[in-house]
């Protein structure tokens, strides 16, 4: 547990740069460019962060599905989550006040799918 707590202490301008990339790609379930271009901006990050690209899985009515594999066999990790948000693009601003941040999807699910948490000292 040490050696988490370690690695998200030494990358955590990395980790909150990598959450605020993600929100501010707003992502309204509803609009399947806002969407889609939210997913190449995690497509973006996981290759950055983990050298890994996502398999994708066209929608033609909503976002598209991407699937990531990081690891092989037995030694595979899953991360599951959403990227789209409730919000209307513009209608829920990004900030930070009393350090704090705000912003669509900051809880549910954008933050937990943020993979410089990831890294390969982080198990």
């Amino acid at each position: 547990m040490k050696n988490i707590i370690s690695y998200l202490q030494q990358h955590s301008d990395d980790i909150l740069s990598d959450i605020k990339t993600l929100v501010a790609a707003e992502s309204p379930s509803m609009n399947k460019a806002a969407v889609d271009r939210c997913g190449d901006v995690l497509r973006a990050l996981f290759a950055k962060r983990l050298g890994i690209d996502a398999e994708i899985d066209v929608q033609e009515h909503y976002g598209n599905h991407l699937k990531f594999t990081l690891g092989s066999g037995e030694d595979q990790t899953v991360v599951l989550g959403h990227f789209d948000t409730v919000w209307d693009e513009g209608e829920l601003p990004m900030g930070e006040e009393d350090g704090k941040f705000y912003g669509p999807g900051i809880l549910d699910m954008k933050a937990g799918l943020d993979c410089s948490r990831f890294g390969p000292h982080a198990r």
